[in-house]
């Protein structure tokens, strides 16, 4: 082979080589939007958006007790602009389940939660998240006393 058909010979292998390239970064793209529109699918699947939404109402309720002279008015407008957002919040989730977890987890776990355990399991995370934030409201507390009684004793709540 003479060295000018090497050169042809290279060429062609340099563009074979950079349309593979081109061809597996395509690929790739088509592969994350599939992982993100499958993570999109489970946090919809999971009610992510229900439950951020009843932890704010239970954040708004023990706000409004703490602070009395905001009108029952901007708590139902906050709670509206709450709602309005929860697409947003769901976009901003997406990277997070994409940094950790792989598609075939996001996969196996929305086969799960599409399983009948799975879905008692949804059916359910309400009441239990409900039932943790008032237990574990109720254990701050304590320990907020707890801490409060311990530096009295020590002479350092001034």
């Amino acid at each position: 082979m003479g060295r000018r058909s090497l050169g042809v010979a290279s060429g062609a292998l340099l563009l074979l080589a950079m349309q593979l390239a081109a061809v597996g970064q395509e690929q790739a793209a088509e592969d994350k939007k599939a992982k993100q529109d499958d993570i999109r699918k489970l946090l919809i699947l999971t009610g992510a958006d229900k439950l951020a939404l009843q932890v704010m109402n239970q954040m708004v309720a023990s706000m409004k007790k703490t602070m009395t002279g905001v009108s029952d008015e901007f708590w139902q407008e906050f709670m509206k602009k709450s709602e309005s957002k929860m697409k947003e919040m769901i976009e901003g989730i997406v990277p997070v389940y994409d940094k950790h977890l792989s598609h075939e987890d996001i996969r196996a776990v929305t086969a799960f939660y599409e399983s009948p355990a799975g879905k008692r399991l949804i059916a359910a995370l309400p009441g239990i998240t409900r039932e943790c934030m008032t237990a574990g409201g109720q254990l701050g507390q304590k320990w907020v006393e707890e801490i409060q009684k311990e530096l009295e004793k020590k002479g350092e709540n001034k």
